[in-house]
């Protein structure tokens, strides 16, 4: 059940690294128990931080406006989200594992590469971890009915949780911290 995208989060190492050390033509098929050996963390971190250093909201907001458009959420919402989990920091790795700009888990990030995107997406590519995010608040939207507060709990508790069990004092205050950031993220320019 390993992925590389999960071993790549699990080291801080692109997963495409992984497959080009380790010669493994097709991701999808890596075979059990094969032993992979794993770039220097340390030296790719260096790379990438460099590249991210580079990145501006200027750099983003095209990659957010496109991908928000195409998934159907509205952009402020998707850029406050990325907000709240990353910092808009494709980089980050949270306590969980969880991955890129919008702090996907690794199983979250696989099920909209498998089936919201139907390809590989590179958390941490900044395009490809945008994308991943916006494919699954347009999921969840859809799923709540366009209920913007049942997809944030949604997108920080899970789904089958905040339908079955309600949400918990974390994600009542997940919720107004992403509702503060959204007016900051609204296009003035469009009024």
């Amino acid at each position: 059940g390993e992925t590389l995208t999960a071993i790549g989060a699990l080291y801080s190492v692109d997963w495409r690294e992984i497959a080009s050390i380790n010669n493994i033509p097709n991701p999808d098929l890596i075979a059990a128990g094969r032993i992979l050996q794993i770039p220097d963390a340390d030296a790719v971190a260096l790379v990438t931080i460099s590249s991210i250093d580079e990145l501006t909201a200027a750099d983003l907001d095209p990659v957010f406006d496109s991908w928000a458009a195409q998934a159907d959420v509205p952009v402020e919402l998707l850029k406050a989200v990325a907000w709240q989990e990353s910092r808009w920091d494709v980089a980050a790795v949270g306590l969980q594992g969880e991955i890129g700009i919008g702090q996907l888990l690794p199983e979250i990030h696989a099920f909209v590469e498998s089936d919201l995107a139907g390809r590989p997406l590179a958390a941490g590519d900044p395009a490809d971890s945008v994308e991943a995010m916006a494919r699954y608040l347009g999921w969840l939207l859809s799923e709540t009915q366009g209920d913007t507060s049942a997809t944030l709990a949604s997108y920080h508790q899970g789904l089958v949780s905040q339908r079955n069990i309600g949400w918990n004092d974390d994600t009542v205050r997940y919720i107004a911290s992403v509702v503060a950031f959204r007016p900051e993220f609204v296009d003035r320019s469009a009024g």
